[in-house]
């Protein structure tokens, strides 16, 4: 069965609400890569700073602190790419067949059992993993080097 037409005049009304549910759900994958970016900053300020701290101050529980922080917004990322893919699977169903998906639906849980959408291949996506495991491996260096010089 193919996807109907959505170029054909005849089907307008239709045509329009598809349209309008494809911005919807849109303006929530946006909205969830804006939050990402704003998790990303704040981790790396609050990364910065906790590791400054305890390279001046030497103390390794400063570092501790800042490597929970990180790993705390690791988690907290991942859930909001979760959902970011699981949106996209939606723009992607709802894109491909309008009458498959009730109009106006922004329910997600029939995409849930796909991998891509899993939270842990969500976690261990590349991007992730390589921002947040460079953050914990400063913070693994300085963990060490607040240890070694430790007066």
């Amino acid at each position: 069965m193919s996807a109907p037409d959505l170029e054909d005049p005849s089907n307008g009304i239709a045509r329009e609400e598809n349209i309008k549910h494809l911005e919807w759900i849109l303006g929530i994958v946006i909205r969830m890569n804006g939050n990402s970016f704003l998790i990303k900053s704040w981790c790396l300020t609050i990364a910065a700073a906790t590791y400054g701290f305890a390279v001046n101050r030497v103390d390794w529980g400063l570092t501790a602190i800042g490597m929970l922080a990180v790993l705390g917004f690791w988690l907290l990322d991942t859930y909001f790419l979760q959902q970011e893919r699981l949106f996209r699977l939606l723009y992607d169903h709802v894109r491909l067949s309008a009458c498959a998906v009730p109009r106006f639906s922004m329910a997600t849980t029939r995409y849930r059992d796909r991998e891509i959408a899993r939270y842990w291949c969500a976690f261990w996506s590349i991007t992730l993993t390589l921002f947040y495991g460079m953050l914990l491996a400063v913070g693994l260096v300085v963990f060490a080097l607040t240890i070694i010089f430790r007066p």
